[in-house]
């Protein structure tokens, strides 16, 4: 494991970045919703049926909802507090990050198939082209500051 990116976010830099993120967040969210509702029917009037996995962070449940084929629908846990992040990985398999690392989910059964908890912190993850994983958090790996690691997926 090595840290390959470091910086410290003082309290003022990082409250001033969350409080002026949240209102551009809504109004990009509404452009969002309206730009789907407007497609949401196709050139004669049919309903369109989507497939899709979403996150509950609240709840802290995964769910893939399929509207062609309802019987494919799941929910599940995501077995760790704050899964907030989401990246299709390849061989049928979703990566979610949550608080204490990240967690591979099989996408047709819900199934975990991986589950890294070594940390405390991680915010975002994302999985690299060559296999390995980028965590990115608060005070990772014994750091006090803002911690990108990148890890071999081989070994937790």
């Amino acid at each position: 494991m090595q840290a390959i990116f470091q910086h410290a976010t003082t309290n003022s830099q990082l409250n001033r970045l969350q409080a002026g993120s949240y209102p551009m967040l809504r109004r990009r969210l509404a452009l969002l919703a309206t730009i789907l509702a407007a497609f949401a029917q196709n050139a004669v009037g049919a309903a369109i049926e989507h497939e899709f996995l979403a996150i509950d962070e609240g709840l802290a449940n995964l769910l893939h909802i399929d509207e062609r084929n309802p019987s494919k629908n799941w929910i599940v846990p995501t077995g760790h507090p704050q899964a907030r992040d989401l990246q299709l990985i390849g061989g049928g398999r979703v990566l979610i990050g949550h608080d204490a690392g990240y967690t591979e989910f099989d996408i047709t059964t819900g199934k975990v198939a991986k589950d890294v908890a070594n940390y405390k912190g991680v915010t975002s993850v994302r999985r690299l082209p060559g296999g390995h994983t980028l965590l990115a958090g608060a005070n990772l790996d014994g750091e006090k500051s803002v911690v990108v690691l990148e890890v071999d997926t081989a070994t937790p």
